[in-house]
């Protein structure tokens, strides 16, 4: 599932799961069952709480401090000058959110980070040195922060068909040309089509 180079049974994946709805996290447990029944040590990070379906106990998990609550004085500017998407000033959360991020980046130096979906931990784990992997949603994605997160992610991934098109606009050409379309994913085992007597499936 993840297209850069395999890691290896001694690497470390830590997988941001952005905590508002649920096909960040779905996508995350089925990621990090895979990984785990191939050796890989595998580490949530969100503000969401543990899902009943991660891996235990080889799957950690980092609960990380929300950076939403309570809410940030909206009249400053979040964006910064529009080149991020969330970036409150002077918000608690968000800086203790931060320190949490760099300290497990630090200590655990992980061989891969996949970030599904945010800009800002893109960024941060970049910062690091840590490559990642960015996961993309359909939809126009013209805006700055697009832009820099995905621009600097060692690869972009979609979980749609090779052969749709249009999934998403307004991509930057060098980042449309590394996109890749993986197909669709399930947290559901694929069922096998039982035989009627007939003979039909």
């Amino acid at each position: 599932m993840i297209p850069v180079r395999p890691p290896s049974p001694r690497a470390h994946v830590g997988l941001y799961v952005h905590h508002v709805g649920s096909g960040h996290r779905h996508r995350a447990c089925a990621l990090a069952d895979a990984l785990v029944a191939r050796g890989v040590a595998v580490t949530g990070l969100s503000s969401a709480p543990r899902p009943a379906a991660w891996p235990d106990p080889s799957g950690a998990w980092v609960r990380l401090e929300p950076d939403d609550e309570p809410a940030p004085d909206l009249d400053a500017d979040v964006t910064a000058h529009g080149r991020l998407h969330w970036a409150p000033l002077r918000h608690p959360g968000q800086a203790r959110r931060t320190a949490q991020l760099s300290a497990w980046l630090a200590a655990t130096r992980p061989g891969l980070l996949v970030s599904d979906v945010s800009q800002e931990v893109t960024l941060l784990a970049r910062l690091h040195g840590v490559p990642v992997v960015s996961v993309l949603l359909p939809g126009r994605r013209d805006d700055a922060a697009h832009a820099l997160g995905l621009g600097v992610s060692e690869e972009v991934v979609g979980f749609w068909p090779p052969s749709a098109a249009g999934m998403t606009l307004g991509l930057p050409r060098d980042v449309a040309e590394r996109v890749r379309a993986l197909g669709g994913q399930s947290r559901f085992v694929p069922a096998v089509p039982s035989t009627d007597r007939t003979g039909r499936t």
